[in-house]
């Protein structure tokens, strides 16, 4: 009964319902509402019934590791493989940056390599214990320095034996009896695509991916913008270091702490 309570109230959440009118108080709001039921029903209920948990594909046990980034601004500057830079118009620049350019065809990148340390931005190495095509149990040992892991979180994760970094998000996490972490990871579908996006209620153009849409896993084609900004209808503009384009949101498919996945057209 417990189990049933708790996946209605969270189909109802991402439907829309005011968290308040299902006896969840006013204090809780959304998206963490929803991610602290499913925590409980992780903690609550899968230990005792294992069947109660559906999974879209089996996980089965793998070894190797892997590295994450955890953070919008942190997976951006990995994938793309150096800082970001808003776009900018030729007129905006100053007479060193279009001097640049000129000689260059380019910005100078020498500040590139103190760029991470600069900006906090680390990849944390965990190991892969168990995994499947949507998703993996990853374990950080004691004695690995990594930052706060939390429900929710947005991550880029490349695994030893890839060349490419994937998308994903952080469902649950538990520290064990010898003070490791484990976390559950939910992969977004595609190899993604750095780009700079920008919506017309920010002045400033912000670290964004696009996804490829992936028919075998029935995900639509998205972009991956700041938390916030998933709302239907709203006219996306992105630039990808070559030219400007806009998107039009259709649906939210997963709201994260600090980004949002969001189909377009």
């Amino acid at each position: 009964g417990l189990a049933e309570s708790l996946k209605k109230r969270v189909l109802l959440l991402r439907k829309g319902e005011a968290p308040a009118k299902l006896g969840l108080g006013d204090d809780c709001v959304q998206p963490q509402c929803a991610q602290l039921i499913i925590n409980l029903h992780h903690r609550w209920i899968a230990p005792m019934q294992d069947a109660t948990v559906a999974r879209q594909q089996v996980r089965k046990p793998a070894g190797g590791r892997a590295q994450l980034a955890f953070g919008l601004a942190a997976a951006h500057y990995y994938v793309s493989g150096m800082p970001f830079r808003p776009p900018v118009e030729h007129h905006q620049l100053d007479a060193r940056q279009q001097n640049e350019i000129a000689t260059f065809g380019r910005l100078s990148t020498k500040d590139d390599d103190q760029y991470s340390d600069m900006h906090g931005h680390a990849l944390e190495p965990w190991s892969v214990e168990d995994e499947s095509l949507t998703g993996m149990r990853l374990r950080r040992a004691t004695d690995t320095t990594g930052g706060r892991v939390a429900p929710g979180q947005f991550i880029a994760l490349r695994l030893s034996d890839s060349a490419h970094f994937v998308l994903g998000s952080v469902r649950w996490v538990q520290q064990n009896a010898d003070a490791s972490i484990e976390a559950g990871i939910s992969l977004m579908p595609g190899i993604p695509q750095a780009i700079a996006a920008h919506v017309a209620e920010h002045a400033a153009w912000l670290q964004a991916f696009l996804l490829p849409m992936s028919d075998a896993l029935k995900a639509p084609q998205a972009i991956v913008t700041p938390a916030g900004w998933g709302r239907v209808g709203r006219v996306i503009d992105v630039n990808n270091g070559v030219r400007t384009w806009q998107l039009a949101a259709s649906a939210v498919v997963e709201r994260l702490h600090d980004a949002e996945r969001v189909a377009y057209t």
